[in-house]
């Protein structure tokens, strides 16, 4: 193989570049059009945004889940009470079960941050990587 520009033989296959003048070969070009097919084909295609839809859906979901949680302790804890001679043995319970009402939804919001940020990554590393391989 020569090169285009200047015409030296190249001693290896498959350089990116000329040894003698530096010109791009055609080894060392990137096919934009497989590049773009490449992450958007299959399973894991645009999967920053499914990250993204992933991390909102927990949220909701954990959010919910924490209240209903929160809910059924606090009811727990007042049977207990009421089935109780004396003392409020439930009393524990109640305090436990508005915990999960308020920390609960709180923990999932900040843990939803960390997961939408990790697919807001993949896709910033993707339109850099689709970016800088048109410019090449």
């Amino acid at each position: 193989m020569f090169c285009t520009k200047c015409g030296e033989k190249f001693q290896e296959e498959g350089l990116k570049f000329c040894q003698s003048c530096g010109t791009k070969t055609e080894a060392g070009l990137v096919d934009l059009g497989q590049l773009k097919s490449f992450y958007d084909s299959g399973m894991y295609s645009n999967i920053g945004e499914k990250i993204k839809t992933i991390a909102k859906v927990l949220a909701i979901i954990f959010t919910v889940l924490s209240i209903i949680l929160g809910i059924v302790m606090i009811i727990i804890g007042a049977v207990m009470n009421s089935n109780a001679g004396r003392g409020n043995p439930g009393a524990g319970m109640i305090w436990l079960g508005i915990g999960y009402m308020f920390l609960g939804p709180l923990f999932s919001w900040i843990y939803s941050f960390f997961m939408y940020g990790f697919g807001e990554l993949i896709v910033r590393t993707t339109e850099t990587a689709i970016n800088t391989a048109k410019k090449q």
